[in-house]
């Protein structure tokens, strides 16, 4: 059975996803893509994602539970921000996709350490170091800074499920 690992940054004008694409027998490949304008493209996206390759696939969603109000945002960014992930926590359950919920702080200890910039000050240095991490991890991938969170997210996903396997 091929599966599907599909991890979303949920920003909704700086979101992204990345998918690991897992067919039967084959060590998969990764791909990119910015997250669509609008709840109607972000639905189409997730629907031809969850069935690419084949009809049946196995697929898990990882999803960064963002969506209160942070430090520095303000009431209105924290509204359409929250709006954004109740649409895609929607499309997920339409879609019957299982979705595993990260913390920002939870993946980003586990898969960088101690070594990321913390604090809402260090948003730039912090988005930039994830950035050059992910360039390092991903060298054949094309790598923006707009994708590179969701990348780390199903880099994390990938690495906290071979800690359990072991």
């Amino acid at each position: 059975m091929s599966r599907r690992i599909i991890a979303v940054d949920p920003g909704s004008s700086s979101g992204a996803i990345a998918i690991k694409y897992v067919p039967d027998g084959f060590s998969g490949y990764v791909e990119t893509a910015n997250m669509p304008d609008s709840p109607l493209g972000i639905l189409k996206y997730f629907m031809d994602a969850s069935t690419k390759l084949n009809d049946k696939p196995e697929v898990v969603v990882v999803c960064e539970d963002v969506g209160s109000s942070m430090p520095g945002n303000a009431a209105r960014a924290a509204a359409t921000f929250a709006r954004h992930r109740g649409h895609l926590e929607m499309i997920f359950i339409s879609l019957g996709l299982p979705v595993v919920w990260v913390r920002p702080a939870k993946w980003m200890k586990e898969l960088l350490g101690e070594k990321y910039p913390k604090g809402i000050e260090n948003k730039l240095l912090r988005k930039t170091y994830i950035y050059e991490t992910m360039l390092k991890t991903y060298p054949s991938l094309k790598v923006t800074k707009r994708r590179a969170d969701a990348l780390a997210i199903l880099t994390w996903y990938l690495t906290a499920q071979r800690k359990e396997k072991i």
